[in-house]
């Protein structure tokens, strides 16, 4: 058996970094899938009022006269 096999697995040096990495990597994943449902609820949302709004006010059609006409 080589001599550095049981020292790598009693060395434990570099777990903490390990640790943070896939923390970091859990709370990025999160954040992802929060903000995705939060970007499809705001958009369902602001796709409803604009559908409401859309014939609230309609302009009258042009006259033919200038205006300050006779």
């Amino acid at each position: 058996m080589p001599t550095w096999l049981p020292r790598l697995t009693r060395d434990d040096s570099g777990q903490d970094v390990v640790e943070y990495a896939l923390l970091t990597a859990f709370f990025g994943v999160a954040v992802l899938v929060a903000w995705t449902s939060l970007r499809d609820a705001v958009g369902a949302s602001y796709g409803g009022a604009t559908a409401g709004v859309q014939g609230l006010w309609d302009p009258p059609p042009p006259s033919a006269a200038p205006p300050g006409g006779p």
